[in-house]
């Protein structure tokens, strides 16, 4: 591909895109994976297409660079948690891990009424409390909050 073009490849990737229908009722909050550091050799650069959500998103993102500075030792389960607690913070963080399952394997339509009640009573707390979150925690909370009715609207 170098030699045909006479430059590196620059990629776009599609990861963590929630927009097409089908993934509409998932968040990708998980890190990057399939991906070799090594591609970095053969590549100019390495692009990302967010989620329509971009503080959820920089959660997944920030596991790109892990993949290039890590190497071989890149480990998507450990990355990920230490992005989204290192982002998130201990206590947004550990609400968003306890309901991963609820954003990433299944679907917002399989969920029952409880679960989405509960989600709005966890994620609700860290929008109020303005002395104890940062912007970028409200502003998680907030897309999570924002998706959860927006999803609501859509059933």
């Amino acid at each position: 591909m170098t030699e045909y073009f006479n430059r590196k490849p620059f990629l776009w990737d599609n990861y963590p895109v929630n927009d097409s229908v089908y993934l509409q009722g998932k968040l990708q909050i998980y890190s990057l994976t399939g991906r070799s550091y090594e591609i970095s050799e053969y590549a100019s650069g390495h692009a990302v297409n967010p989620m329509f959500l971009p503080n959820l998103s920089m959660i997944s993102l920030a596991t790109l660079n892990d993949i290039y500075c890590d190497g071989e030792n890149y480990s998507p389960m450990r990355h990920i948690k230490k992005s989204l607690f290192s982002l998130c913070g201990d206590k947004l963080g550990k609400a968003i891990d306890d309901n991963i399952s609820n954003f990433q394997i299944k679907r917002f339509s399989d969920s029952s009424e409880d679960t989405i009640k509960s989600l709005y009573d966890v994620f609700n707390k860290f929008i109020d409390d303005e002395q104890s979150y940062s912007e970028y925690q409200r502003g998680v909370a907030n897309e999570i909050i924002g998706w959860l009715r927006w999803m609501k609207g859509k059933s």
